[in-house]
């Protein structure tokens, strides 16, 4: 007997971006999400404007501080702003654009998730300011080009190459989003 999996909703992204669902449906989530750049990059934006609102909620003392800057207070911690395409490729078998040359790396980690690792660089360029630099395999293979998902206060431009999904991520008002995606795709061909 086969078990069915209810189609994933809305709610469900809304309460996964909420660390509001149990380890199955997180998971269930996580499986949609892999096959769906679009939605993935919406919850990715998500995610990113919870923590904002965190962190500018954790202003006073007392207050909880946000799990991702967990790491940012500890002094054994520090960023990682040492990049090195060729190691991260050796390492998870991803392919990393090639960066303009004014954007300035200031920490790259690698992260577990469903279909092997995954890349999350935090990039300071001159025009756009601080960006986030995603690279996932969503357990598709496809290729897409770069689409914009504005949400709110941050706004993402995806795209996918073979089985490695890139998402752009910045404030909304950065106009040149899309084109800085679009140089990072080109760089991959």
């Amino acid at each position: 007997m086969t078990a069915t999996v209810d189609p994933v909703t809305d709610i469900d992204l809304d309460a996964y971006v909420d660390d509001q669902v149990d380890v199955t449906r997180r998971i269930e989530v996580e499986a949609f999400l892999s096959a769906r750049p679009e939605a993935a990059a919406r919850v990715m934006s998500d995610l990113r404007t919870r923590d904002e609102l965190r962190v500018a909620l954790a202003g006073s003392k007392g207050m909880a501080r946000p799990a991702t800057l967990v790491r940012e207070s500890m002094p054994s911690q520090p960023e990682a702003p040492n990049y090195n395409a060729g190691e991260i490729r050796a390492a998870t078998a991803i392919v990393m654009p090639s960066l303009p040359t004014d954007w300035r790396v200031r920490d790259v980690q690698i992260y577990p998730s469903r279909f092997g690792p995954s890349v999350e660089m935090a990039v300071e360029t001159k025009d756009m300011g601080l960006v986030s630099l995603f690279a996932i395999r969503p357990g598709t293979f496809d290729v897409v080009k770069p689409t914009i998902a504005p949400s709110g206060d941050i706004s993402s431009a995806y795209f996918q190459i073979g089985d490695v999904a890139y998402a752009v991520v910045g404030r909304s008002e950065v106009h040149d989003l899309d084109r800085a995606a679009e140089t990072l795709a080109k760089t991959l061909y």
